[in-house]
């Protein structure tokens, strides 16, 4: 099985690409802004690429450099904090992170 993990640089995304590594794919292309954030994940089976998911330059690319993929674990995201924000609505700008790296449903 060869895989894709958006966000793999960190928390789920770090554990569900180890997870796939201990379960024996032959790949897992892990992705994140960052790539140097992706140095925990030392295994030769991992193919590391940039990729923040709200550049549409960068998802093509990341189509092409991973054009075969039988598995997405799209887990990118943004956290995005502000004092007391449970009691207030996010602003414009926050809404329109949360809704760009997150969808609502299957893509």
């Amino acid at each position: 099985m060869i895989a894709l993990v958006t966000g793999a640089n960190r928390g789920v995304g770090q554990a569900l690409t180890e997870a796939l590594l201990t379960r024996g794919v032959k790949k897992v292309y892990a992705t994140a802004r960052n790539v140097e954030a992706l140095h925990d994940l030392r295994d030769e089976r991992i193919v590391r690429l940039r990729l923040d998911v709200t550049d549409a330059d960068q998802v093509r690319a990341i189509g092409e450099a991973a054009s075969y993929v039988e598995l997405v674990f799209n887990h990118a995201g943004a956290v995005l904090f502000s004092c007391c924000s449970v009691l207030h609505r996010p602003s414009p700008k926050t809404a329109e992170v949360r809704s760009s790296t997150s969808p609502p449903g299957p893509v």
